[in-house]
C-alpha cells in the first residue's frame, strides 16, 4: 500500500516535472510574434507622430518592448511567479495590451490626420 502511493505520487512529479520542461513552443513563437508587432506598432506611431523621424522610430520600438517586459520583472519580487510559465503568461498579456494600445493610438492618431 505504502510502495503504491510513493509510485503514483512519483508519476505525478514526474509528469509535472516534463510538462514543465516542455513549454509550449506555442507560447513561445506567439510571444515572439506579439513582440514584434508591439515594436513596430510602437516604432511606427512614433515615425507617423514625428514626421519620419528614424531615432523616434527607434526609440517606440524600444519603449514598446521595456513596456512588455517592466510587468514581468516587478512580478519576479514574489517567489510565485518565477517559474517559466508565469513569465510567459505576464509577458503575454502585457505585450497584447501593449499591442492594443499602440493599435488604439494608431487608429486616434490616423483619424485625427484626416480631419485635418
Amino acid at each position: 500500500m505504502i510502495e503504491s502511493t510513493y509510485k503514483s505520487s512519483a508519476t505525478k512529479s514526474e509528469k509535472e516535472n516534463a510538462e514543465a520542461q516542455m513549454a509550449p513552443k506555442a507560447d513561445k513563437i506567439l510571444a515572439l510574434f506579439l513582440t514584434f508587432i508591439a515594436m513596430v506598432l510602437s516604432g511606427g506611431r512614433q515615425y507617423w507622430e514625428s514626421h519620419g523621424g528614424i531615432p523616434e522610430a527607434i526609440g517606440g520600438g524600444i519603449g514598446g518592448l521595456l513596456m512588455s517586459l517592466i510587468p514581468v520583472g516587478l512580478c519576479q519580487i514574489r517567489s510565485k511567479f518565477r517559474n517559466e510559465k508565469s513569465r510567459y503568461k505576464i509577458f503575454l498579456w502585457s505585450v497584447s495590451i501593449v499591442c492594443t494600445l499602440s493599435v488604439v493610438g494608431f487608429l486616434q492618431l490616423f483619424m485625427l490626420t484626416n480631419k485635418a
